[in-house]
């Protein structure tokens, strides 16, 4: 039995914040405590960058990767693999979510590392722009199979958006948006719509 009431928060830290609670389990791979999943028996309406929370506790997840358990045709579960991102949820604000450790004077000011405020805004910010893409994408006039490689594409730059900054990794973001930005320029009218995104994800990566 699947013990947890499971929030998931969807465009977690906006004012279009919205959450739902299901049945779910918050577990581990085995003897790797660090890394962490969530567990559903039902398919559920969880998507890459979305975040996850166990009712009543502190921490939220954002989510990673999501996968089905098929065996022999059947469905067994649902699993999300997550990396924690900050502390429980307050009520939704406009703009980027930013975790701070450390005091703060003024405006925003920290005396103490604050690698962990800048990569959450940086991974907000791609989240955020890469959601516009894939708007664009399901509308523009292409071929599906030119869609469907696009469609993973920006999968796997919202995984490599959730790993420790590094110029390969840069590199790899940068390689799979060429891969989308080609794809958009079958039409420039769509191509246009998309740069401002292109851009803004780019710069996000500094």
């Amino acid at each position: 039995m699947m013990g947890d009431r499971i929030l998931v928060h969807k465009n977690y830290g906006t004012a279009d914040q919205r959450t739902t609670e299901v049945a779910g389990m918050k577990n581990n791979e085995k003897n790797r405590p660090e890394k962490v999943m969530f567990q559903f028996l039902d398919r559920v309406d969880v998507a890459n960058g979305d975040h996850l929370q166990v009712k009543g506790a502190r921490d939220v997840w954002r989510v990673t990767e999501t996968e089905d358990d098929v065996q022999g045709g059947v469905f067994i579960m649902f699993e999300a693999k997550v990396q924690k991102v900050g502390s429980k949820v307050g009520h939704p604000r406009a703009g980027a979510n930013v975790v701070v450790h450390g005091s703060v004077y003024g405006a925003l000011q920290v005396d103490s590392p604050n690698a962990h405020q800048h990569v959450s805004v940086q991974i907000f910010k791609i989240d955020e722009n890469v959601k516009k893409l894939r708007e664009l994408l399901a509308r523009a006039p292409i071929d599906e199979l030119d869609r469907e490689e696009a469609q993973q594409a920006l999968d796997r730059v919202t995984q490599l958006a959730a790993k420790p900054s590094s110029p390969s990794v840069t590199a790899k973001i940068q390689e799979k948006l060429n891969l989308v930005k080609t794809t958009f320029e079958i039409s420039s009218e769509v191509a246009a719509a998309a740069a401002p995104y292109f851009g803004a994800i780019i710069q996000a990566l500094g």
